[in-house]
């Protein structure tokens, strides 16, 4: 290989110095035919011949660099083609292939294609702007060429340097800011891990912790873009003040709705009317509250439906939390009503009632069941059945088996659940007054009766 590499080196020398050589040749050739011909007396050709063999010898060279760079360009292509799974498989995120291998080929490719297009366009110009120097009447050219591309870089290295300050105090401004915000974040963190940590204030709830992390880094996060805004190149251009003004007005006419909601978010959060996976009724919407955020509630009915509420509308209505108090000694209260006309004793339905209740599932016992007679119509009592639970997310389940137990006891014990309309004509015919209503013996529980008046008395 050693030997190959020397032999290679002797060879380019080699045609270097024969090339020098033949154009030597000719450049004394010519001279001496224009001296025959005694025309270097009327025009001094040393100049033109120096710059025709500079001209030649950048244009050989140019087409030796057009061949390298179209072979580069090739053997870039082709070895992107050859190790694209290796390449796919080192840009994965957590074993997930963030882009595809035909994507890698065309992104490749079009990148490739791009910079080989840039390499040629800036190789024509430089083959011709030095074309231009190697001559006494095109040499201005050259140097309005090469402004066109030293005038640039030469501005954008010194607005570089020049900002280099600010980049340095911008970095320091970020670094603070970030440590700070890592420190709050810790400091919330731990509150909502550890709600009996003492960090927590005792006014301060642990549900608050992240969204007050989440507005407190919003707020820092501001007030470091405020800070940094004056270091940015062309803050202070008018231009620049001009876009700021517009985006500002832009945002403040199209987000309005937004920022109403996001305010009505903050709003609930503080309020905590609710919390994950409680179940609620806002305005018509009942359901199981599987998202809570700064512009929406996400909730999720017994039919699996997801229904998104913005804030507003969740701050402007009322707000049923079945879950509040559902994990507490009472539990929540269900209830249903049935109507019974009044010739059935009222006993034997509240009897039949909390049989019904106490045979329904997730129903607890202590607290009992308990009736209550809520109104005296004129066909029918109603009757309010009222049980306790600790799971509100099977409330539906709840309801439909206590209905169930209801029409199985009613009809064991032959009551009809059927509240009949009907008219009656006084004279001759029977009260719809149970029989242990009438009679001279007839007791009230817990009264006495009056001999004299024939009035009930407490005892």
């Amino acid at each position: 290989t050693e030997n190959k590499v020397i032999k290679a080196e002797i060879n380019v020398v080699f045609i270097i110095n024969l090339y020098k050589y033949i154009i030597y040749i000719i450049f004394k050739c010519l001279r001496f035919l224009l001296k025959l011909a005694k025309l270097n007396l009327i025009w001094d050709f040393d100049p033109l011949f120096s710059g025709l063999f500079s001209a030649v010898s950048l244009t050989i060279i140019t087409y030796y660099l057009f061949k390298l760079l179209k072979f580069l360009h090739l053997q870039i292509l082709s070895l992107v083609k050859s190790n694209k799974a290796e390449i796919v498989e080192k840009i994965q995120y957590k074993k997930i292939s963030l882009i595809s291998e035909e994507y890698l080929i065309k992104t490749a490719r079009y990148i490739i294609q791009s910079i080989y297009i840039a390499a040629l366009v800036l190789l024509m110009y430089a083959y011709i702007t030095l074309l231009f120097s190697f001559f006494r009447f095109t040499q201005t050219w050259a140097a309005v060429l090469f402004s066109y591309i030293l005038s640039p870089l030469t501005n954008t290295l010194k607005a570089v340097i020049g900002f280099l300050p600010n980049v340095f105090t911008i970095a320091i401004i970020f670094v603070i800011f970030r440590y700070t915000l890592k420190l709050i974040k810790r400091y919330f963190t731990a509150i909502h891990r550890d709600p009996s940590s003492p960090l927590r204030p005792k006014w301060f709830y642990a549900d608050w912790s992240m969204p007050t992390y989440k507005i407190i880094r919003f707020l820092v996060i501001i007030f470091a873009l405020i800070i940094i805004f004056p270091y940015l190149p062309g803050s202070h251009s008018p231009v620049f003040q001009g876009i700021t003004v517009f985006l500002g007005v832009l945002l403040s006419f199209g987000s309005s709705s937004a920022i109403a909601n996001i305010i009505a978010g903050i709003v609930i959060t503080y309020m905590r009317p609710y919390k994950i996976e409680d179940v609620v009724k806002i305005a018509e919407t009942k359901g199981r509250v599987i998202e809570k955020s700064l512009l929406i509630t996400r909730i999720r009915t017994i039919k699996n439906i997801d229904i998104t509420v913005p804030n507003t509308i969740v701050l402007s209505n009322h707000i049923t939390n079945y879950s509040s108090v559902s994990k507490q000694d009472n539990g929540l209260i269900l209830n249903t009503t049935v109507t019974m006309g009044y010739d059935i004793p009222w006993e034997k339905i509240h009897k039949a009632l909390i049989e019904a209740a106490l045979l329904t599932a997730d129903v607890i016992d202590n607290p009992p069941p308990f009736v209550l007679q809520t109104s005296l119509d004129d066909f029918y009592v109603t009757y309010e059945i009222n049980v306790h639970t600790h799971k509100p997310t099977r409330m539906h389940l709840i309801y439909s088996d206590l209905h169930k137990n209801i029409q199985d006891v009613f009809n064991r014990e032959g009551l009809e659940l059927l509240s009949t309309y009907f008219t009656s004509i006084r004279d001759g015919n029977k009260k719809n007054i149970p029989d242990n209503y009438l009679g001279e013996n007839y007791q009230i529980p817990g009264f006495k009766i009056d001999p004299i008046t024939n009035i009930f008395t407490k005892k």
